[in-house]
């Protein structure tokens, strides 16, 4: 990397973030609790209102001096990526609101009064 990613330790490389269709169905919210459930993982409604997933893991070409060791070979999506807008600088959070836990999610869930269980047969 050839700007300065020390003050902020890379932190656009230590995620991978995936726009999810918003959740409608019993079946779409079953699968956000899947989600969930597994480690390094969360789910977000960001600030136009868009629903997203967060893997929280590095990336292989990330060095331990926070520079990539392939970096004239990135994917575009790290060539466009301006430093300016590193999250690092912004002083709002990406996140309207955030999902850490299944049960957080629940908890949001059942103050809307959103039925989000399949019932037993």
């Amino acid at each position: 990397m050839k700007q300065d990613c020390t003050v902020c330790n890379a932190l656009c490389c230590r995620y991978v973030t995936v726009q999810l269709d918003r959740p409608k169905s019993k079946r779409d919210w079953d699968r956000l609790f899947w989600y969930l459930n597994h480690n390094n993982i969360l789910v977000y409604i960001d600030h136009e209102n868009d629903w997203m997933m967060e893997f929280k893991t590095d990336c292989k070409n990330l060095l331990p001096d926070h520079r990539c060791q392939d970096y004239e070979h990135r994917p575009m999506v790290c060539r466009s990526h301006d430093p300016a807008e590193c999250e690092h600088h912004q002083k709002a959070s990406p996140y309207k609101r955030i999902f850490l836990s299944a049960e957080e999610l629940k908890n949001y869930l059942n103050q809307r009064k959103i039925d989000y269980q399949y019932k037993p047969h």
